[in-house]
């Protein structure tokens, strides 16, 4: 057996969770779902999309935004956070690059949720499976 071992005398980091720590206190007043969602919101969406003429960054526009749709309707739809719908609208009018509109807004407005979210889902998946984009 040849495998080096590193014995080390210091701590390195201790992990401490506390009430007061940022972590906590997020935890206390959002899910981790909307907590995901405002990064989407207020970073991952605007950054990639302001730089659109880039390719990897459209690439990561696209599933950002593809993410960021699945979180605000398991938001709206299993959480029961109505007032999302606002979001969800925003999201729909700021960002028409987003792909499927027509369809997503078919899907969402003809077919019970269960149905349409997992058409929608495997549609956009074989998307991305066909153009080669990281899923």
């Amino acid at each position: 057996m040849n495998e080096d071992i590193f014995i080390l005398e210091k701590i390195i980091h201790t992990y401490y969770r506390h009430d007061a720590s940022t972590v906590s206190f997020a935890n206390q007043i959002m899910s981790r779902r909307e907590r995901f969602f405002k990064f989407y919101e207020k970073f991952a969406l605007p950054y990639f999309f302001n730089n659109l003429n880039i390719k990897p960054y459209k690439s990561a526009f696209r599933l950002s935004e593809y993410e960021a749709f699945k979180i605000l309707i398991k938001l709206i739809y299993e959480e029961g956070k109505s007032e999302y719908h606002t979001s969800l609208h925003k999201q729909n009018l700021r960002y028409r690059f987003h792909l499927f509109k027509k369809t997503r807004r078919i899907l969402f407005s003809y077919f019970p949720f269960k149905l349409a979210y997992y058409t929608y889902i495997r549609i956009v998946s074989i998307y991305f499976y066909l153009n080669n984009e990281l899923h």
